[in-house]
């Protein structure tokens, strides 16, 4: 029987979701396919999954998660081991690149930037290009593959005296651990001034252009400054430093 509703609001009820499950893991074994059902965290069972079977065979990870390893030059890099850390950001920038149908040897911020390029000329001038839409840039991507690089050793066996996670995407304040997210600007200087907010209020809505456009307010901005609102890098440090704390 065809579905008549949206699969978003199918999915959206547990029991539907349940069902739909089992009827794929049947089918799939009724063809002698082997599946797995996660119990938990799904993520961590694919990528344990892949990494233990990328030791006796050929893996290709497919999901819409942009976080799991995607292409066998990162997996193998991930999984076997690489000459060091420098190796594992070249190696997973090319499979990002990849991901997102990049040329070659591009790079991510030039592909981000021609990305960005290439919207911008396909829009009408009331629209915006959403941030999220874009490539991470070279520095934020090259902390994440620390971290992915890491967590894979970790589940491979090693242990934080052979694998120090300060040396791989991450930082210590107030003795907890917390991921490096960027070092660099997101995107050239004149482009950040050109982004910036005016709120009178605490930036904790949409209507903050700078919220909107998925950035930190910043000094460009007429009230705030980038120091006293909801929205800026130190206030959202220091909100995950007090939810980490409560937890």
């Amino acid at each position: 029987m065809p579905l008549r509703i949206k699969k978003e609001t199918f999915l959206l009820n547990q029991s539907n979701k349940q069902r739909f499950v089992e009827i794929l893991m049947d089918t799939f074994q009724e063809h002698s396919i082997e599946a797995i059902q996660a119990k938990e965290d799904a993520d961590l069972l694919i990528v344990k999954t892949a990494v233990e079977k990328s030791n006796r065979q050929e893996v290709v990870i497919y999901g819409e998660d942009t976080h799991l390893p995607s292409s066998s030059d990162s997996r193998r890099s991930f999984s076997k081991g690489v000459n060091g850390k420098d190796d594992v950001c070249k190696a997973d920038e090319e499979a990002l690149v990849n991901l997102y149908g990049g040329m070659p040897l591009e790079g991510l911020d030039i592909l981000r930037w021609r990305k960005f390029t290439t919207k911008t000329m396909a829009l009408n001038r009331s629209s915006i290009v959403l941030v999220q839409t874009l490539p991470a840039t070279s520095d934020a991507a090259k902390f994440h593959s620390m971290r992915v690089y890491l967590q894979c050793q970790y589940w491979r066996g090693k242990t934080a005296e052979e694998m120090d996670p300060l040396q791989l995407g991450l930082t210590m304040k107030n003795e907890k651990l917390f991921p490096i997210e960027i070092t660099k600007q997101p995107a050239p200087e004149f482009l950040l001034k050109i982004i910036h907010c005016n709120c009178k209020t605490d930036c904790d809505n949409r209507r903050c252009s700078c919220r909107k456009n998925g950035i930190s307010c910043s000094s460009g901005c007429g009230e705030c400054r980038g120091i006293n609102c909801s929205n800026s890098k130190l206030e959202l440090d220091e909100l995950d430093i007090e939810e980490n704390n409560d937890t």
